[in-house]
């Protein structure tokens, strides 16, 4: 759970407060009761304090009890469902799966990396092996942003930094 909050705080916080153009979706796959996704919409996400894994975690915690909250959502569903969500919706080349061996994040073509929309990245332990080669057989590109592995949050952090360097770049 921790893991997920500090990718929620890498996320959302700015100096300035909240980012709204970012839809987090986490994938919950272990006991008590898996899948689940969780989900925060940027755009109708509340102003809430993100400022602490605990403020996070308050929010994990009454989505899961099932308490309303704007822009906070939880269902029923596993990870290649919501990959293939988007597969359907957007260009194959718009979705991105960060690991160590993928192809460095600087060589990617700036138009390539502003235009990207979805962003794949595992915990600690990386996704699922059987997911992993799934992904592979779906031509989803895969991207690295060094040669080790990262915390999640900090390859958060490090790809929005990317993005934002490629969009002053237009």
């Amino acid at each position: 759970m921790d893991l997920v909050a500090r990718a929620i705080i890498s996320s959302f916080m700015t100096k300035k407060g909240l980012r709204k153009n970012i839809f987090f979706i986490s994938v919950f796959e272990g006991p008590p009761n898996p899948p689940l996704v969780f989900m925060i919409d940027g755009t109708k996400f509340e102003s809430y304090s993100l400022i602490s894994e605990k403020d996070v975690g308050e929010i994990i915690l009454k989505a899961l009890k099932g308490e309303s909250q704007n822009g906070v959502f939880i269902q029923k569903e596993n990870f290649r469902n919501i990959v293939n969500f988007f597969l359907q919706r957007l260009k194959r080349n718009q979705i991105v799966y960060l690991h160590e061996k993928g192809v460095d994040i600087r060589r990617i073509p700036i138009s390539r990396l502003r235009d990207s929309k979805v962003f794949i990245l595992g915990d600690h332990k990386g996704i699922d092996k059987k997911d992993e080669r799934w992904l592979v057989t779906k031509e989803i590109s895969m991207v690295s942003i060094g040669p080790i592995s990262y915390l999640s949050s900090h390859s958060i952090t490090i790809v929005l930094e990317e993005i934002f360097r490629a969009q002053e770049n237009l």
